[in-house]
């Protein structure tokens, strides 16, 4: 009897196991739970690794970029400024030494504390600052390694 019982409860086990084993792979490859092939992963790895190289390759640059949507960081070396190279553009002041460039004198706003800086005065860190048109205006560096953050169309010389 024993042995029978054995045998028994094996075949209910093995036949519980069976359907769960069957339900779950009733679902994959379902609507809600796809199999994708590799060419497919590959194709996104693809898609993806074009879109980041086009976006870094738009806002970044020794000679300017666009950074239209959201602040690009900016190394600069002492004696490189970033102008607007059209419109205007918004400049944070993060590490380093800067002062103003305002060839026209018509200063270049701080809208963090609601001032206006004229040629060659020292800017604040962390300090946001507005270059409101492509004239010259600016923000030079004076030390070595000093960064920015900036938004707009953007020029270092």
């Amino acid at each position: 009897m024993k042995r029978k019982n054995k045998i028994l409860i094996s075949a209910v086990f093995l036949l519980i196991i069976a359907g769960i084993a069957t339900a779950f792979a009733a679902t994959a490859g379902s609507q809600d739970d796809p199999l994708v092939t590799k060419t497919y992963v590959d194709n996104i790895k693809a898609e993806l690794t074009q879109m980041i190289n086009s976006i870094s390759s738009n806002t970044t640059g020794s000679t300017g970029g666009t950074a239209e949507s959201g602040f690009t960081a900016v190394q600069l070396n002492a004696g490189q400024t970033v102008t607007a190279s059209s419109g205007g553009i918004e400049v944070l002041t993060r590490r380093g030494d800067f002062v103003a460039v305002d060839p026209a004198g018509d200063g270049i706003v701080n809208l963090t504390s609601g001032t206006e800086h004229h040629n060659n005065e020292m800017l604040t860190l962390q300090n946001l600052y507005m270059i409101p048109r492509a004239d010259g205006r600016g923000v030079k560096a004076q030390s070595d390694g000093a960064w920015v953050m900036v938004r707009g169309k953007y020029t270092v010389k």
